[in-house]
């Protein structure tokens, strides 16, 4: 009994003490013909079009989601860099795209998530830091102005209202990005077109 006990505190300590990889190296196996739509999109956007293609993309939440959703397609293998020496030598082509200019592994506090410590946990303090230093000038210029376009020819503008009544700033910090990247439909572009002369 003291033995097993003593087996599962150990593993225990593995998983508290577990560094996940930063990296996936994600290979097309499969193909995209005759797959649903959200597959295919999912594989466009990645960049994965023809078959044995390889990228390397990012271990973060958002990108697990949509290599889970087209996983009998793919193939994923972990890239792990120690003392700037790849883990696995068959990815050994892949360590010139990865080392920057200046020839040293690139900044994995970029690669890797912000808010994230050693263990891949969140870490309050370094959020609440960058919350700290984010420009309030920048983020009062780019909030004051509508994202929509023409929106000024609206009697009443209901989403400035809305974005009025955000009062924290980290919502107000996700609501400046969202701002920053917005795509303008093609029809909002041209709606004074659609005016008559009367």
């Amino acid at each position: 009994l003291i033995k097993t006990i003593l087996k599962m505190a150990a593993n225990i300590a593995k998983l508290t003490n577990h560094v996940p990889h930063k990296l996936h190296l994600v290979t097309l196996v499969g193909s995209g013909m005759r797959r649903p739509y959200w597959e295919k999109r999912c594989l466009k956007d990645l960049g994965l079009i023809k078959r044995y293609t390889k990228i390397v993309v990012k271990n973060t939440p958002q990108i697990n989601e949509r290599l889970q959703m087209i996983k009998k397609l793919i193939t994923v293998q972990p890239i792990i860099i120690q003392n700037e020496q790849l883990s696995n030598p068959e990815l050994s082509h892949l360590k010139d795209s990865l080392i920057q200019e200046n020839k040293s592994i690139g900044d994995w506090n970029k690669i890797s998530g912000i808010f994230l410590n050693e263990q891949g946990v969140f870490d309050k303090s370094k959020y609440e830091k960058y919350l700290e230093q984010f420009p309030e000038d920048e983020l009062k210029k780019v909030l004051s102005k509508s994202h929509i376009l023409h929106s000024e020819l609206l009697n009443r503008d209901f989403d400035m209202e809305e974005e009025a009544k955000i009062q924290h700033k980290g919502d107000k910090i996700e609501l400046f990005f969202k701002k920053q990247t917005a795509k303008m439909k093609f029809r909002l572009a041209h709606r004074k077109i659609n005016f008559t002369k009367y």
